[in-house]
């Protein structure tokens, strides 16, 4: 009797020895290392720090989209860690220096809480001593959150799932049950406040949980109106603060990922990782994984399944079901939902009838809830048959077999994990970074700037006007920012504002176009650049950087000052004089040349299908689901070797300021040889844009013609996973060494509205 209160001190000292085995450098020294030095972790260490070291609001995150920023529930930053470290860093600055040693800690401990919690759980369902010691570490080291350890660190915290279900069983199984109904609330409510994602799936369970009971009693009785009550009420905070604390408008509400980042039958039941995975592959047909859905369950349970159902059916027809078993079919019935059943099998359509549905975009988690629920039951199932058999031996052998198989195909894991996390320093930390780096920070005195550039430039989060750039250039210019508490007006994040992120691109435009982020900075000061000079850059990348006055280059990494003025200084009047001033210019049609030697070719629309006026010409209706042809001409009528650019212009007039009318539009050519085979290809992401203009978008590319005798095919390609239209307008080809101009209103010598190489010249009113 005096061992049992030992068995709980024995579980969190065995989770301890397993934390600090597997990763002892990042546990004794947690403040040292970034778990993850790469996308979604660099971006979730930085709101997180940054947060806490450099903002002035609780609420709005001032890191990314400056000047917008973000609401801090949308940054993924562990918005009540940082709520709380914010204002005591205001006291005690000193804490900012901690931070990342801070979060990195609270992640380990979670491994040691989880076991703790699977213990009790255990024990909750009598599973005693022994057994639920093993379990509980079994459990905890093939749990599937550990991978988020990579990146995504609020989901790492795998106590939080059965932590649930111990709550909802002692309120099932408890008559004075207000205690943990209050508790769940709570709870629920609280890790809303972590990650929205933690918190809905762990309100998701009692969700289920109820339709579970009700399918089987259908009948409500008071606990499960509490149930329900709960599963609303912990929502409540989370909404409120989310009201009263959101200034952005017009994100999308059709966010991409439903159909795509679903778990599946392989990623549950099949291994994907270690020597397993490798024997199985040899054996059944190649499948894909994807990394969302990623939930297996071990080849003990599996092995366990068919004989779990089948006492399953016997209880029910003795109608002995538990609340264990109805927390396994809750759990069932969240599976499907991660599976994205019935929704991927011909029904589509109803995501969109139910547009909550869609704010789940990697419902592929949901299956974790499956993944505890079914591995308790497979440890309680091993319990049983273990009691009896009469040999001594005999039961322990098999209370020992589950949790050694699971633990066995969970190691892998754990190794990968515990070298990874601590191969990247924590340059969070000034005398972590490289002296050349610190050079770079050294040189720039933050107040006489009012934020940072990074070029090549990214903007990620609105689905509807994004640009990529390298891991380089996003860790790089998050240090710099951090570093010197200067904004970045890229961004790295998820649903940002359409029109914020349609800003933020448009401030590379040419100078003959109004840019909307002017009216929204705060200040005149001139911007820092900061340029990675190893990648690829636009043509509007390379037209800004000829602005800049440079300040220090150290490697591939440049510093300048960038003027406000010569960013947003309007060259319109100046353009439209020297067009009526320029007599050197050749009529050719309704256009005016610089070279008649030099070629062009336009195409207008002269189709049947339904059209909007763009400059007083006719537009292509655009398919997004499929190839839209617009042009074609052959290379024959082009001059050999020579750099020529297409372009054309694209709508994005929609609702909710142009929602899903870019983004799954791809500007492409196709040479083709005489026997139609492909020869060169080019492209252009019609979203990575940084030109708009009333409502129209200019997408362009340079080419050279690859052979004389080919067929160039340039076309509009669409691969929206829903239908959807949108419009093309004014394609333009042109040999780069010429200008093409064409008067859209007033005379020759004093034009109002001009194009220029297809780019709009327009006298503002």
């Amino acid at each position: 009797m005096k061992l049992k209160f030992l068995y709980p001190s024995i579980t969190l000292f065995g989770a301890l020895a397993f934390t600090l085995f597997f990763y002892w450098e990042a546990f004794l020294s947690p403040n040292s290392y970034l778990f993850s030095g790469t996308s979604d972790g660099i971006k979730n260490y930085y709101t997180y720090a940054y947060h806490i070291k450099n903002n002035m609001s609780l609420t709005n995150f001032e890191g990314f989209n400056y000047p917008y920023g973000e609401n801090l529930l949308y940054t993924d930053c562990h918005p009540i860690l940082v709520s709380i470290l914010k204002p005591l860093n205001d006291i005690f600055p000193s804490i900012s220096s901690y931070s990342i040693g801070i979060l990195n800690m609270f992640m380990l401990l979670s491994f040691i809480l989880t076991a703790s919690v699977l213990q009790r759980l255990l024990e909750e369902i009598k599973v005693h001593g022994l057994s639920a010691i093993l379990g509980s570490w079994a459990i905890l080291i093939l749990a599937p959150q550990v991978f988020r350890l990579q990146g995504h660190f609020a989901l790492s915290y795998s106590f939080v799932i059965p932590l649930c279900f111990l709550w909802l069983l002692r309120f099932m199984q408890s008559k004075k049950s207000n205690n943990y109904i209050l508790k769940l609330t709570l709870i629920n409510a609280f890790f809303l406040f972590v990650h929205a994602y933690l918190g809905i799936i762990s309100i998701s369970i009692l969700l289920a949980f109820f339709l579970i009971n009700l399918i089987h009693k259908p009948s409500i009785n008071k606990k499960m109106i509490w149930l329900l009550a709960s599963s609303f009420l912990s929502m409540i905070p989370f909404l409120v603060v989310k009201l009263l604390s959101d200034s952005h408008r017009f994100r999308t509400n059709n966010p991409y990922g439903f159909f795509e980042y679903y778990a599946d039958i392989d990623t549950v039941f099949l291994p994907h990782t270690g020597p397993l995975k490798s024997y199985l592959m040899n054996l059944l047909p190649t499948f894909t994984q994807t990394w969302e859905g990623l939930s297996y369950v071990g080849a003990g349970t599996i092995v366990l399944l068919p004989f779990m159902l089948i006492q399953f059916y016997n209880n029910y027809r003795q109608n002995e079901v538990t609340v264990l078993h109805q927390i396994v079919l809750a759990s069932i019935l969240l599976l499907l939902f991660s599976f994205g059943m019935p929704f991927r099998f011909g029904l589509e359509g109803m995501v969109d009838s139910v547009p909550i549905l869609k704010q789940f975009r990697a419902i592929g988690r949901f299956s974790w809830v499956f993944y505890f629920a079914i591995s308790v039951t497979a440890i309680y199932f091993m319990n049983q048959l273990a009691a009896k058999i009469p040999s001594r031996v005999g039961r322990v052998a098999a209370i020992l077999s589950l949790p050694a198989l699971m633990i066995i195909e969970g190691t892998p894991y754990h190794i990968a994990l515990g070298k990874g996390i601590t191969k990247e320093q924590n340059n969070f930390k000034l005398a972590k970074l490289n002296p050349d780096f610190t050079e770079l920070i050294n040189s720039i005195d933050p107040s006489q700037f009012q934020s940072i550039i990074p070029i090549p430039f990214y903007h990620i989060g609105s689905e509807n006007h994004e640009k990529e750039a390298s891991n380089k250039t996003y860790l790089n210019s998050i240090l710099l920012s951090y570093h010197t508490s200067l904004p970045l007006t890229s961004s790295y994040l998820s649903r940002v504002s359409i029109t914020e992120s349609k800003n933020a691109m448009q401030f590379f435009a040419p100078n003959h176009y109004t840019k909307g982020i002017q009216s929204d900075l705060p200040s005149e000061l001139p911007f820092i650049v900061f340029w990675n000079t190893d990648e690829k850059l636009t043509t509007e990348e390379e037209n800004l950087l000829s602005k800049v006055n440079w300040i220090i280059e150290k490697e591939s990494n440049k510093i300048g000052s960038l003027p406000y003025s010569t960013v947003f200084e309007n060259s319109v009047q100046n353009l439209l004089i020297e067009f009526s001033k320029d007599s050197s210019l050749i009529k050719k049609g309704n256009y005016y040349v610089s070279d008649f030697s030099k070629k062009f070719y336009n195409s207008k629309f002269n189709t049947k299908e339904d059209s909007t006026l763009f400059r007083g010409e006719k537009s292509l209706l655009v398919d997004q689901q499929k190839r839209n042809k617009l042009f074609e001409i052959k290379t024959a009528e082009l001059d050999a070797n020579q750099l020529y650019e297409a372009s054309v212009w694209l709508s994005n007039s929609s609702e909710n300021s142009g929602q899903d009318d870019l983004n799954h539009l791809t500007f492409k050519l196709e040479e083709k040889d005489k026997n139609n085979e492909i020869i060169h290809t080019a492209e252009k992401s019609v979203m990575s844009s940084f030109i708009h203009f009333e409502n129209w978008t200019l997408s362009h590319f340079n080419f050279t013609p690859k052979s004389p005798s080919s067929l160039l095919e340039f076309s509009i390609v669409g691969n929206s996973p829903q239908a959807n239209t949108s419009y093309a307008a004014s394609f333009l080809i042109r040999d780069t060494e010429l200008n093409v101009f064409k008067i859209l209103k007033g005379e020759r010598d004093h034009p109002n509205h001009l194009v220029k190489n297809n780019h709009s010249v327009k006298r503002e009113k």
